[in-house]
């Protein structure tokens, strides 16, 4: 199904839905937050993050109704929640009220066959030629929006680019926080820093394998699917350590306070001077992310569907 804008969706989740599955089903799968307003089956429903509520400032006035105000609304008419993590169950416990009897957690998992692939060196060079990478890079992968705390990281980068020869690239759809992110490199003079925009997925598995590290100061996660996308890619992790980002690597990542430019930029030092550190955190990484499986969450959602 296409993108909806906010007026359109709440349209198709609460009257077209309605007649599309009114009859001849026992039980409603919502994989993405959108039940109706009117319940009229048992009814299961993912909730991945509670970023409305958490991030209003970052929504227009129509989606922070939507996301803040409805959604949770009609989230607790389900009869079980699936939440992504425990960080987000907590969440749902804080700020919906909801009884904690309804609400069970599920991670996402990760292709390890996808992930295992190998690219012939022309393909490698293909790609990277492609994104005008020349030399030894650090990588980041995410909508650029202003969660994604790239404001903070830049600053960090800064220093990174009057020490060390190798480049940042963010690869990621350049979303409505482009362009702030923009004025801050043109304001920092910064040099070393490349803007994939939107990659296909054999795109970013090329990217991942290739970098030295990856990095994702993020300041809030339901989960964080490429910090795990990065350990399955056997690639060193630095990440935040808030939300859910703890709780998905255990011990297999360098954990940063986001909020401070100092500890990101220590992080990253680290990881560019200590070889034998990034391929410990590498091996950590890769083992930690074996734990999850796409078989794994089919598996538990198929066990909450017998309810």
């Amino acid at each position: 199904m296409k993108e909806l804008n906010t007026l359109r969706r709440l349209f198709w989740e609460n009257v077209e839905l309605f007649f599309k599955v009114s009859k001849d089903i026992d039980l409603l799968f919502i994989p993405g937050f959108s039940p109706s307003f009117i319940k009229f089956k048992k009814t299961i429903v993912v909730v991945h993050d509670l970023i409305g509520i958490l991030f209003p400032q970052n929504l227009g006035w129509m989606s922070r109704f939507y996301w803040s105000k409805w959604l949770p609304f009609c989230v607790k008419k389900a009869d079980i929640i699936v939440c992504d993590s425990y960080s987000t169950k907590r969440d749902c416990l804080r700020l919906l009220t909801i009884n904690p009897d309804k609400l069970k957690v599920v991670y996402p998992g990760v292709d390890h066959s996808f992930f295992s692939r190998s690219f012939s060196s022309q393909e490698k060079k293909e790609v990277l030629r492609k994104f005008k990478i020349f030399s030894d890079y650090i990588l980041f992968v995410g909508t650029i929006e202003p969660r994604k705390n790239l404001i903070r990281l830049l600053e960090a980068w800064r220093y990174i680019e009057q020490k060390y020869d190798i480049l940042l690239v963010i690869a990621g759809k350049k979303d409505w926080g482009y362009k702030e992110v923009l004025s801050k490199i043109i304001k920092l003079n910064l040099k070393r820093v490349i803007f994939t925009d939107y990659i296909t997925e054999e795109e970013k598995l090329i990217l991942y394998k290739n970098c030295q590290f990856f990095i994702y100061p993020s300041l809030y996660e339901g989960f964080g699917l490429p910090v795990l996308e990065a350990m399955a890619s056997k690639k060193a992790v630095i990440c935040s350590n808030v939300s859910s980002l703890p709780e998905i690597t255990s011990d297999s990542a360098l954990l940063v306070n986001p909020y401070k430019e100092s500890e990101i930029l220590e992080a990253l030092k680290l990881f560019i001077e200590n070889k034998s550190l990034r391929e410990e955190f590498s091996f950590k990484g890769y083992k930690r992310s074996l734990s999850f499986s796409w078989k794994k969450t089919a598996l538990n959602l198929l066990e909450i569907f017998n309810f």
